[in-house]
């Protein structure tokens, strides 16, 4: 896994409750694809058909638009995949890790290099996106 976040524990009016963590980014491990978890639970994971274990440089990027209610998966400035319906949005305020799926069990690691790690508190648009894989 390339960005995963941890479990997170939540006090509710009826006791704690646990929110599971999930796969941000991500390599299917079958095959190499990008792809997200960010939400499986609830909608079902985001695939994309780019490979990005091919031992190559890619710029790879996810945005939630808090607007569209979609996810989208981005290789190298392009978008490369996007959910058709609506998806709900899910507490993102557990630790994340970079390298390593949620329960940094021994076959999650990232066998790839990670140059640059961005997070922003807007969704970029598919141009901001572009522009930042150049």
């Amino acid at each position: 896994m390339i960005v995963s976040q941890a479990d997170t524990t939540i006090d509710t009016p009826v006791g704690p409750t646990t929110n599971p963590g999930s796969t941000w980014i991500g390599a299917n491990p079958l095959d190499g694809r990008l792809m997200t978890g960010l939400m499986d639970i609830y909608f079902g994971p985001l695939e994309s058909e780019s490979v990005i274990t091919d031992s190559q440089w890619h710029h790879i990027g996810l945005v939630y638009d808090f607007t569209t209610m979609k996810r989208h998966l981005y290789v190298d400035g392009t978008e490369v995949a996007v959910d058709s319906g609506y998806v709900g949005g899910v507490g993102s305020d557990a630790g994340l890790y970079f390298g390593a799926g949620q329960a940094l069990e021994a076959g999650s690691f990232f066998s790839g290099l990670i140059d640059d790690v961005r997070i922003y508190n807007v969704a970029l648009s598919a141009e901001n996106v572009a522009e930042l894989a150049r």
